[in-house]
């Protein structure tokens, strides 16, 4: 039994950490640690992961600007 919950618990992990970046009852602050710790986890490179809110901003910036882009071409 003790084997069975070693292997889930990578999963468990990955479970909560998900919980923790998508509830929005925690603070922004919060929900972002998670969300990194998340992307960490899955192996997404650094240069990747929104580590503030600024980089937040400029990424809906960018992102806007590209479907307003799309949308008049």
């Amino acid at each position: 039994m003790r084997v069975a919950q070693t292997q889930n618990s990578p999963y468990e992990k990955l479970g909560n950490l998900a919980q923790a970046a998508f509830n929005p009852s925690l603070n922004v602050e919060l929900r972002l640690q998670a969300s990194i710790k998340l992307a960490v986890a899955y192996n997404v490179s650094d240069s990747n992961i929104i580590h503030n809110v600024d980089e937040l901003d400029l990424f809906m910036f960018q992102y806007s600007s590209v479907k307003d882009n799309r949308r008049l071409g």
